[in-house]
């Protein structure tokens, strides 16, 4: 290739770039015809704070698609729910002496009532979790920790359960949205 067929296909292809970036695309949800469900705008916080300690607001809300479903912002979950276990700290500056050097530390520091059951016959299992903004687990569909600290400072975990093999292990996260509302 010469460079003056250098220089036309640069120009030529600046052209085209140019040509495709300058189009306007409207797009309305009126037209749409799938199945799923479409939001635009902000919702409406429900609670403004789950965890007034924390460096970010952990808010919760609610927002109605275009379909008339209302839908739980950022996502349902069960931090409020006193049945479902709260997980053991690894790491949480938010509690006095609940940052451990390490994971043989912080094991060391958990009695037996940091056990979830699921199997009373079962053996102990122990899963360490470092989640980003907000988990809960569950074995076999039985909760067994979710995270003490939603949606805001880095923290770590440690979950206990006693469970029969074979079993399955679901880890439901959520990211956090501190702007889904107008304020």
């Amino acid at each position: 290739m010469t460079k003056y067929q250098f220089l036309k296909l640069i120009s030529l292809s600046s052209i085209l770039v140019f040509a495709a970036c300058t189009e306007t695309v409207t797009i309305t949800n009126s037209s749409y015809t799938g199945t799923g469900s479409v939001t635009q705008g902000a919702g409406t916080a429900t609670t403004t704070n789950l965890f007034p300690s924390g460096v970010r607001v952990a808010a919760l809300g609610t927002i109605t698609s275009t379909d008339s479903k209302n839908w739980l912002l950022p996502a349902e979950i069960n931090f409020t729910n006193v049945s479902f276990p709260f997980a053991s700290d690894l790491y949480n500056s938010y509690v006095s002496g609940h940052s451990y050097a390490n994971s043989s530390t912080a094991t060391a520091a958990l009695s037996n009532s940091n056990i979830a059951t699921v199997d009373a016959d079962g053996e102990v299992f122990t899963a360490y979790i470092f989640g980003d903004n907000y988990f809960e687990m569950y074995i076999n569909g039985v909760p067994v920790g979710k995270d003490p600290v939603p949606y805001t400072d880095f923290n770590s975990c440690i979950v206990r359960f006693k469970a029969k093999k074979p079993f399955t292990i679901a880890v439901k996260c959520n990211e956090s949205f501190p702007n889904f509302y107008h304020r």
